[in-house]
């Protein structure tokens, strides 16, 4: 998975052509994403894993979309703390495989909100 710095993050999302999209993709892969975390039993093997089909085909079509929005010289690589707490992967509309203090330094105060 490709990742993008933020700078290009912001410019894609930014946009009046692709924002939008980007919107759409991040919204129903975190619904996806949810659900299989939630209501695994809910689901056959084959709905899990159609919905985690879905949720690679979504990542794929943001990285298109950001790579649009990407620098011709290779964009810089993201500053990570080689010291931080945090190497949960998280994915999500920007791209990044892991968020640390040190790139996203706001991501604590965030919750997730449901419909």
């Amino acid at each position: 998975m490709a990742e993008f710095n933020l700078q290009t993050r912001l410019r894609a999302i930014d946009s009046a052509e692709h924002g939008p999209r980007l919107l759409e993709i991040s919204g129903e892969h975190v619904r996806l994403a949810k659900e299989l975390i939630c209501n695994t039993s809910a689901y056959t093997m084959e709905q899990r894993e159609e919905m985690r089909g879905r949720i690679e085909q979504l990542r794929q079509e943001r990285d298109s979309i950001l790579s649009l929005y990407a620098d011709s010289v290779q964009d810089p690589e993201v500053i990570m703390d080689s010291g931080s707490q945090s190497s949960a992967p998280m994915s999500g509309i920007f791209g990044q495989e892991s968020f640390n203090a040190v790139d996203r330094p706001h991501t604590s105060s965030l919750r997730v909100v449901s419909d």
